[in-house]
């Protein structure tokens, strides 16, 4: 496939993107590690994973890789994303960039700029029977953006 794999992390207490990354042609391990890695580095208390497709497997391979990782304590959740689930989500995004709530990075550890594209080519469609639809245009990618949905959802029910 030719979708990645990204991450986003917001710090909740700041509302500021911390990092931001996505991967693709790595295996499933290697993907694990280098979430991992940015969670210790970042000091994440809880991970929201999408479990559509692959999702499923990474969810499940974090859970364990947690649970025998000494010194880590993330909890790790799911959503499937549907129609409405990206609504909300990107709705809730939307709101906090536009109030400037949220800060999000513009590049990668690597420099690399493909979240602002994301942002810009990610959508809101009306189908023929009036159904609002949420994704990238064709030919572009919205992985970066699921991400940071995720992790905007993920630090707004973080609970102090």
């Amino acid at each position: 496939t030719d979708d990645y794999t990204a991450l986003s992390i917001i710090d909740a207490t700041t509302n500021e993107e911390v990092y931001v990354n996505r991967w693709r042609r790595i295996t499933p391990e290697q993907v694990i590690v280098r979430i991992l890695d940015a969670a210790r580095q970042w000091r994440v208390e809880s991970l929201l994973v999408e479990r559509n497709s692959m999702g499923w497997n990474y969810f499940y391979s974090l859970v364990v890789a947690i649970e025998q990782a000494d010194g880590l304590d993330i909890s790790v959740s799911w959503f499937v994303t549907t129609n409405e689930s990206k609504r909300n989500m990107a709705d809730s995004l939307g709101r906090a960039m536009r109030g400037g709530v949220l800060t999000l990075l513009f590049t990668d550890d690597n420099g690399t700029d493909y979240g602002t594209s994301e942002l810009r080519t990610f959508v809101q469609s009306q189908t023929a029977n009036g159904v609002y639809t949420y994704g990238h245009i064709s030919g572009a990618k919205d992985d970066s953006v699921i991400a940071r949905m995720a992790g905007w959802d993920a630090a707004g029910n973080l609970i102090y």
